[in-house]
This record gives C-alpha cells, sequence and structure tokens, in this order.
C-alpha cells in the first residue's frame, strides 16, 4: 500500500498545472470557486410570483418529470452547510411540515389539471428526509405513492444520515423506504474520520457510516456516498486513509465534493469564521488528486462529475437527467428549486412565508428567471459540459445555431490550453478540464452571473470575461454577415443563405447580422421536446384516432418507387399510381415529416403505436433469448468490429453442445424464443443445423436464427432441422449507400430475403439509423422499403461507432430518428414483433423504455457464455448486455408485463 506522501508527491504535476491555468485567468486569484450547480446561479434569482413563472409554462410533451422533494430538518447543523432548517427533534413542527408539502404538491396538481405526476426519477434531500420517527416517513411516502404515477421511474433516491439507518428504528426505517419504493440510498457520510467529523459537527462516528451502508446492501438498495475534501480537520495523511476506507465500502457510487466557503444556498454556513483554519487552495487540489489516483487503484473511475463508480449505470438518474439532458425538474419543499427547460423556479427560504403561501393556495415559490435566447444558450452548455458533454445535435436543436458558431474565440483557446476537446457528435472536457470544470463550465457565464469580478482573475487569455458578450454567444462577432436557416431562410443585405448549415436563422435584412427570433421563440415558447427531453423516455396516455398511413397522398411532388433492389427514388411530377409493395399514400414527403416529428407531435406518434401495439398484442412484453455463438465473419461492413479485416478481434466459435447449453438456459427461464445470432461464415452451417435439432427435440419453443445471407440449400436446410424464422436486416434501403458501407451487393441481400420466405421460415429485416453518409431521405427509404417487404419482424437500431472499424470516429445515430421509425413501422405493421434493441439503452439510459413507448413490444435477453460476450462486438466493446432483471424493470416502466411461461403458467 502506497504511503500517503506517494499520493501527494504525484499531485505535484497537477498542482503545477493549476498554477498555470490560474495565470491565465481560469481559475481565481486566491484559489476560491463558487460550484456551477445550476445556471444562473440559485443566489441571484430576482424576485417572482408564481402567475409570472407558470403563466407562459406547459407541461413538458412526455409528461415526464424529475422530482425533488425537501425536508430541512436535521439532528444538527453542519458547520459546511448553506441552507436554512431547524435542528433538534421538532416532533410537531415535523409533522406541521409534512401536512404543507402534502398540500403544496396538491396545488401543483391542480394547478396543472393532474391527479399525478410521471417521474422519471426521484430525490428526496435535505436536510434529513430520514430524520422522521418510522410512522411519518411511512405517511409521506403513502402520500407520495399516491400522487405519483412510478411505472417509468427509473430510481427513487433517498438521502439518508448514518444515525437514521441503524439500531432498530433505522432497520425499521430500510423496510419502509424499501416496501415504498424507494430504490437508492445517498449516505452523507462526509468523512470517515472521527476528528474530522467532530469539526465539521456531524452527529456520527466512522464506524456509524460503515454500519449504515452494511445495512443498506442488506435491505437491497443501490448505495452513494459522500465525502467532503478541503474541510478544516484534513489533511494528506487522514484524507488518504478516508478514501481508502471509502473505496472498501459495499458502495455502488461515491461522490466527493470540494469543500464550498461561499454561499450557494440561502444562507451563509457556519464555516465562513473557520475558512482560515481549511487547507490551502494548493493542499485541496492536492486532495482531489489524491482521491481520484486511490479510487482508480479501486477500480472507480469519474463517470459523471466528482461521482466515482465502477460501471456508468450506477450514476444518478436525477443529475443526469438534469444537468445532462436539461430535462424538467419540480421541487417541493422549502428552498426547493425547480429547472424547468427554459427557466426556473425557487421556494421560498422562510418557514412562515412557506406556509401563508399554500394557506392562501399559492405554490410557495418568491424567485424564479425565465431564460431568453442567450441564457438559454449559455444554460445548454454550462450544465450538460460541467458534468459530461455538449451533444451538438441536441444544442443546435435547442438554440438554432451549430456549436461550432457559439463562443468560437473562446473555445478555440480552451482547446489550445488542453481543457476542450471535440468529435462529431460532441464537446467534453479533457481530463485536465474536467479536473478544473466549474471553473470551464464558467467561462460560458455571462458576466453578470460570474462569480467574481474581472479583477479577481489573473490578466491572462483565460480570464472569463473576455469574448463573452451576446456577440460572441452567437457567432455575430465572427465579422460579416450572418449565416441563414439550413431550412431555407436568407440573409438580404449581406448573409450567405444556407452558408452555415445553423438551423432555425434566418438572415436580418439590410444588416448582415444573424436574426435570433427564430430561436428565441422556440426558447421562449417552451418548445417540450427539444429541450424537455420529449420522447426520449416512456411518456404519455395512449391517444385516441388512426394515424393516416395509406390514406392517399397528396397529389404533386416527389413520390417514391422501391424496385427489386430496394433503390428508393425520387419521381417528380404528379403523384403516380401506387407501385407494387409500397404501402398507398405514404410518399417520401409524409415519412420525412413523421421522421422528424418532436414535442406534442412526436408524443402523439408515439400514444398511437402504442394503441396500434395493445390492440394487435395487449400489454405483454415479448421477451427473447439470445446465444451468441460466433463472431466469425466473411463480410467486411465498416460498423462492425467483426468484419474479417479486424485482426485485433479474438475470434471464436461455439459447439453444438455449448449452445445446447444456452438454450435451456433460456427455455429453463420460461422464455419461449430461442435466438441464434453469428457472423456471416459458411462454416456455422453445420453446426447450426445440428443445435437447431437438438432444441427442436426438446422443446417447441421458436427457433430464430441470424447469420447472414447463405444460399438457398442452406435456408432450406436450417428449416428442415426445426428453425422458425430468420432475420436479415437489409440495413440500407440506398444502394449507393449499402455498397460503400458494407462492400457487398444489395440486390444478393434482397434476394436471400426471398429464400428465406421461400424455404418456410418468418421473416425478419431492418436497417441502420444513422448510418454514416445517410440522409433523412436515405432514412424514409428504410421505412418504405421496410413496409413493402411485409416481414414478421422489424428491426431499427441507432448507428454506434465502434473500435476497430472504419466508422470508429463517427457521430452516433440519433435516438429520435430511431424511436419515430419504431412508431412508424408500428402503425404501418401493427402485427409485426418489433424489439426495442439494446443499443438505444447504450446511448442513453432508459432507451429501451423509449423504444416501448413507441410501439416496440420485444425485447432480447442474453445468453452468451460469458467468456464469449465480450468478443461479440456487433455494435461495440463495451456495449449494454441486457439481463432478464433489467428486461422486467424496462417493461414495468413502460406499464408492461413479461411474456414469460414461467410467470404466466403457459406451456412453452
Amino acid at each position: 500500500m502506497k504511503h500517503f506522501m506517494e499520493y501527494a508527491e504525484n499531485a505535484k504535476q497537477r498542482i503545477g498545472q493549476l498554477k498555470e491555468l490560474q495565470s491565465l485567468g481560469l481559475i481565481c486569484a486566491d484559489g476560491d470557486f463558487v460550484p456551477s450547480v445550476h445556471y444562473p446561479p440559485i443566489t441571484q434569482y430576482p424576485a417572482m410570483s408564481e402567475g409570472e413563472l407558470y403563466g407562459t409554462y406547459a407541461q413538458p410533451a412526455d409528461g415526464l418529470m424529475d422530482i425533488y422533494v425537501h425536508f430541512p430538518f436535521c439532528e444538527r447543523h453542519c458547520v459546511f452547510c448553506h441552507y436554512p432548517g431547524k435542528i433538534g427533534l421538532q416532533t410537531e413542527e415535523k409533522s406541521r411540515y409534512i401536512g404543507y408539502l402534502k398540500r403544496e404538491i396538491e396545488l401543483y396538481l391542480s394547478r396543472f389539471g393532474m391527479d399525478r405526476i410521471a417521474p422519471r426519477s426521484v430525490l428526496v434531500g435535505g436536510g434529513t428526509p430520514t430524520y422522521l420517527e418510522p410512522e411519518a416517513l411511512a405517511d409521506f411516502l403513502e402520500f407520495f405513492g399516491r400522487k405519483t404515477d412510478m411505472h417509468r421511474c427509473a430510481q427513487f433516491n433517498y438521502d439518508v444520515d448514518p444515525n437514521t439507518i441503524v439500531g432498530e428504528k433505522g432497520l425499521e426505517r430500510l423496510r419502509i423506504m424499501r416496501e415504498m419504493g424507494v430504490t437508492r440510498l445517498t449516505i452523507g457520510a462526509q468523512s470517515l474520520d472521527d476528528g474530522v467529523l467532530r469539526a465539521m459537527n456531524r452527529p456520527h462516528s466512522a464506524k456509524t457510516v460503515e454500519e449504515a451502508a452494511r445495512n443498506a446492501k442488506d435491505f437491497g438498495f443501490d448505495l452513494n456516498v459522500e465525502f467532503i475534501y478541503g474541510h478544516p480537520g484534513e489533511n494528506y495523511e487522514n484524507w488518504a486513509e478516508v478514501v481508502r476506507r471509502a473505496a472498501g465500502l459495499p458502495a455502488d457510487e461515491i461522490q466527493f465534493y470540494r469543500l464550498k466557503v461561499l454561499a450557494y444556498g440561502d444562507m451563509q454556513g457556519d464555516i465562513i469564521r473557520k475558512r482560515g483554519e481549511a487547507p490551502s487552495f494548493e493542499e485541496t487540489m492536492t486532495m482531489k488528486q489524491m482521491a481520484a489516483d486511490i479510487m482508480g487503484e479501486h477500480g472507480f473511475f469519474e463517470n459523471l462529475r466528482r461521482v466515482y463508480t465502477k460501471d456508468r449505470k450506477n450514476i444518478s438518474h436525477y443529475a443526469y437527467n438534469q444537468c445532462c439532458n436539461l430535462y424538467d425538474q419540480v421541487g417541493f419543499g422549502i428552498t426547493a428549486f425547480s429547472s424547468y427547460r427554459d427557466r426556473f423556479a425557487l421556494n421560498t427560504q422562510h418557514f412562515a412565508e412557506y406556509y401563508e403561501s399554500i394557506d392562501a393556495g399559492r405554490l410557495p415559490m418568491n424567485r424564479g428567471y425565465i431564460r431568453g435566447a442567450e441564457q438559454q444558450l449559455r444554460w445548454s452548455i454550462v450544465l450538460p459540459l460541467k458534468n459530461m458533454d455538449v451533444k451538438k445535435a441536441k444544442f443546435a436543436q435547442m438554440n438554432g445555431i451549430a456549436f461550432g458558431r457559439a463562443f468560437a474565440a473562446k473555445v478555440a483557446r480552451l482547446k489550445k490550453y488542453g481543457l476542450l476537446e471535440e468529435t462529431e457528435r460532441a464537446v467534453r472536457l479533457t481530463e485536465l478540464g474536467g479536473f478544473v470544470a466549474d471553473e470551464v463550465a464558467e467561462q460560458f457565464n455571462s458576466c453578470e452571473f460570474l462569480p467574481f469580478p474581472m479583477e479577481s482573475y489573473g490578466d491572462g487569455p483565460l480570464n472569463p470575461y473576455r469574448d463573452n458578450a451576446a456577440s460572441d454567444a452567437f457567432g455575430w462577432a465572427a465579422g460579416g454577415g450572418g449565416d441563414g436557416a439550413a431550412s431555407g431562410g436568407s440573409a438580404a443585405g449581406g448573409g450567405n443563405a444556407g452558408g452555415d448549415g445553423d438551423v432555425g436563422n434566418g438572415g436580418a435584412a439590410g444588416g448582415g447580422a444573424h436574426e435570433i427570433a427564430g430561436a428565441a421563440g422556440r426558447v421562449a415558447g417552451g418548445n417540450g421536446g427539444a429541450t424537455g427531453g420529449g420522447g426520449r423516455e416512456t411518456g404519455g396516455a395512449v391517444g385516441n384516432g388512426d394515424m393516416a398511413v395509406g390514406n392517399g397522398g397528396a397529389a404533386g411532388g416527389a413520390k417514391w418507387r422501391a424496385g427489386p433492389a430496394g433503390a428508393a427514388q425520387p419521381k417528380a411530377g404528379p403523384a403516380p399510381a401506387a407501385k407494387p409493395g409500397v404501402p398507398p399514400g405514404m410518399s417520401i414527403d409524409e415519412a420525412k415529416r413523421l421522421l422528424q416529428a418532436r414535442g406534442a407531435e412526436q408524443q402523439d406518434l408515439f400514444a398511437r403505436a402504442r394503441r396500434a401495439r395493445a390492440e394487435a398484442f395487449g400489454d405483454r412484453l415479448k421477451v427473447r433469448g439470445v446465444v451468441e455463438i460466433s463472431n466469425i465473419c466473411a463480410k467486411n461492413c465498416d460498423y462492425c468490429a467483426m468484419r474479417a479485416q479486424n485482426a485485433g478481434l479474438e475470434r471464436y466459435a461455439l459447439d453444438a453442445g455449448a449452445i445446447l447449453a444456452a438454450a435451456r438456459q433460456i427455455m429453463g427461464a420460461g422464455i419461449s424464443t430461442v435466438f441464434l445470432q453469428s457472423g456471416q461464415n459458411p462454416k456455422n452451417d453445420e453446426t447450426l443445423c445440428e443445435a437447431v435439432a437438438a432444441i427442436r427435440a426438446e422443446s417447441g419453443c421458436e427457433i430464430l436464427l441470424c447469420a447472414g445471407e447463405r444460399p438457398k440449400s442452406a435456408y432450406e436446410a436450417f428449416r428442415a432441422a426445426g428453425a422458425d424464422s430468420y432475420i436479415l436486416k437489409f440495413e440500407a434501403a440506398n444502394p449507393a449507400l449499402y455498397r460503400s458501407a458494407t462492400h457487398s451487393d444489395p440486390q444478393a441481400r434482397l434476394d436471400c430475403a426471398e429464400r428465406i420466405r421461400a424455404a418456410g421460415m418468418a421473416l425478419g429485416t431492418g436497417s441502420i439509423v444513422g448510418l454514416p453518409g445517410q440522409t433523412l431521405d436515405d432514412a424514409a427509404g428504410d421505412i418504405l422499403l421496410a413496409i413493402s417487404m411485409k416481414p414478421d419482424f422489424a428491426s431499427a437500431s441507432p448507428f454506434i461507432a465502434n473500435k476497430g472499424t472504419p466508422f470508429e470516429r463517427m457521430p452516433a445515430g440519433d435516438i429520435d430518428l430511431t424511436l419515430n421509425t419504431l412508431a412508424i413501422w408500428r402503425l404501418a405493421m401493427p402485427g409485426a414483433l418489433i424489439p426495442t434493441v439494446s443499443a438505444l439503452e447504450y446511448i442513453h439510459p432508459d432507451g429501451q423504455a423509449a423504444g416501448l413507448s413507441a410501439g416496440a413490444n420485444v425485447i432480447t435477453v442474453n445468453f452468451t457464455p460469458k467468456a464469449s460476450r465480450g468478443k461479440y462486438a456487433i455494435y461495440a466493446s463495451d456495449r449494454f448486455v441486457v439481463g432478464l432483471d433489467h428486461a422486467r424493470r424496462t417493461a414495468e416502466k413502460a406499464g408492461m408485463g413479461l411474456a414469460l411461461a414461467l410467470e404466466s403458467g403457459a406451456a412453452i
């Protein structure tokens, strides 16, 4: 085990970098900081009434929120805390507060005409929300359960003090929370050194933290534990020991917070009187680097800013949704904040005002902020950049300009000094940038919201006041005329129409500057889908009415014809008669329009798709069990790491015995479809036939194959052995795109589909959404080709860049395009089986639940032997592998049940 001074010595290089950044103006000269938790900072919200803030606000189009509930009661007031609260038992006051908290939630529901709130995630914090008698805790949770629809809630987190979950009452609280649906606990440990805990005025010991952590895991909770560094009493020696002990806790996530001396809440903490006793800036940042090094040695890595996990899936959904995805979040209770897609609300910090507002029938907010176009643009950089990354497509959708235009000079300097990096898809902090994430994010604060005056920073190129005007934010300062919209805006008087590909910016007549009214209108109008995450999660009640697919297209304009090779070519002029295999009325324009649906229009599309699914299949989610039998492939597709020319991939092939053993696990789990998948390899044919015959001899389950293009004789042999179905995705309907990406003949692919049907097997097909080089016309052509084939199954998978391929640096496919494809297919082919693929979960937490929201009705659980699973790099070596528990949770989020023989009592 390393001596603590070794870690301190290792941090010297980092400290040298920080001193250089300080001289360049990035870091405040005295080393102080204010965290970029919100933007604008909540201490700077102006007074605002409920009517002013909520008068123009609409609920998100998908009906989903994240929820925060605040309990302002603690056993003691900690030295570092910046929030008002009541100390000690306060039994009567707690009872009164809970009563008013319930009334606040009822007021919110009434204001928006809702019976219940549908949360993506819930965080109950404080204070100490478990500093209640068990009966009071149960009473609140029972009420909360009645006022929320938790079917699509991915994570229900409770903040706890260690003392409240030990002993008899502590175990009773754990039981109540578990029974009431809480899934995750956050223990505010802050330290594991008893001397430091006393200096913090914490009411617990290090031993209590460890006991509380064991209790939490014994009850089956996911566990997060929080610590503070840079506090008076901490030094290199005791801090290294704290981090080592923290890494040994049974925790899924560990967070490290830098001591915040200056208030960022509604009260200045007592820490201000002890700031002279705290470690220096250099010592504090050395502790930060020590923590990173020690955690890395124990297999923990930073997956969300200041958050360390061994698996990215263990991060806080609440933080990820609010700070990275910028989804709407509502807060209840004294000092609680609500973070919406274009505005903030902050509840009063005064108990008397809180109670008086609710008695008067008003929501208890007293401050707020509605962002205009400029602050919206800054907000959409500050929070995602600080916590993970800025996704370019989402940024352009929200703000009406490409990221490349925003803050061009500032971004160039941050890259020059190694703080930012950029890919085709996103802009993110480098390792060095992540170490000073708050300061880098604050580079994009407007000057009135920067935490320190200009003279507090070094007069260097990274002083945050430089190149920080509105003209810098929108790219006007680059000189010359503004660029018109890609959608056809013009720039009279000096602009270049369409020149920059920006979304939604018309040119300004006469002046040549950007006109931002379009972007501002979208922001202020509350656009829902773009900024509120519409359609990315499960959502909305099933809608009424049928979608008009196949009701006759409008005369004139372009129409599409699906030829025998799958080509999709526009034909100008009057609307032609329907071509064989093309649904009447489904034009290329209609397909493109539906693909671009967002917000309320997208949710209506999804609701109609769910209705079509319900009418055809009910509410049961079909489950397949897959065995990936071999990663050997003769093809050389540019998107797949199993391509023949990838010499870096370790190859494998299961024998028939191993395949049968895995199939027995599938059947034993009550799954009625055994799915055998492999690369395209002629040597697999004999093994497949042997395995299929063995499975068929033991069961009447469906046997589904996916093994690429084969001759007619092979398909006939598979069918004779007992195979029922076969999947062969056409991948891309555009022949040129298919040839370019796969280096093979698209006609041969479609011929194989006919052979599969001729052999007597059901046919599955589908496409890759966002394949590099794909246009919107291509994506629409994929939809039409799939419908024209009348498949039994149809699958749309978002493209994911894969290491070891020519496309490894390409951006991922868009999740909204993928979800819209699924919904369109469901409406056009209501009786088809449509899977929600694991690639959706890879690019977005709860992506598979979103697929079900869009009308999918199949999920595939992986039963490939673990020794081989990581080698099947079909879309990524670190792909998301679906287990049965995940499938069950995903079904629950969508209000569906798994169609398992063991659960239904039916025979396989």
